[in-house]
């Protein structure tokens, strides 16, 4: 979902990723699948005054919204591909945001995804922080 107006209707035939998932499946198929985002588009971003507005920012800003459109991949992948993805990490060399983590795993398991393992850390700093706030997490 490169733009906000492909929310409702987005488009999951872009990229090499799932001929490659696909592919990799088909010669392992016990191979796990962990998918790791490395950036965002835009309009995850703060919003501005305007909810139809977004403005580059900060995606941890909203974090149901970000968990929500890291889970329609997931159901994009097993939908369209039939690809079903085992792990994913929060975002490439960034620090966690708990309320995303936490957000992403409840929308993940309401989805049916609760099989799939979140990786955070991505960044290796800080684990003592993590173990803090994640140590009774269940």
């Amino acid at each position: 979902m490169n733009s906000r107006a492909e929310r409702d209707s987005p488009i999951f035939s872009r990229g090499f990723e799932w001929w490659m998932m696909r592919e990799a499946r088909k010669r392992n198929p016990g191979l796990l699948i962990s998918i790791l985002p490395s950036g965002f588009p835009g309009w995850l971003g703060n919003m501005s005054a305007r909810f139809d507005r977004m403005s580059p920012g900060n995606p941890y800003a909203h974090p149901e919204l970000l968990a929500d459109y890291v889970v329609q991949y997931f159901i994009g992948a097993r939908r369209v591909h039939g690809i079903v993805i085992d792990m994913v990490g929060v975002w490439n060399e960034r620090l966690y945001n708990r309320d995303y983590v936490v957000t992403l795993r409840r929308q993940l398991d309401y989805a049916g995804f609760t099989a799939v393992k979140i990786i955070a850390p991505d960044s290796g700093l800080y684990p003592q922080s993590f173990i803090e706030d994640f140590g009774s997490n269940e």
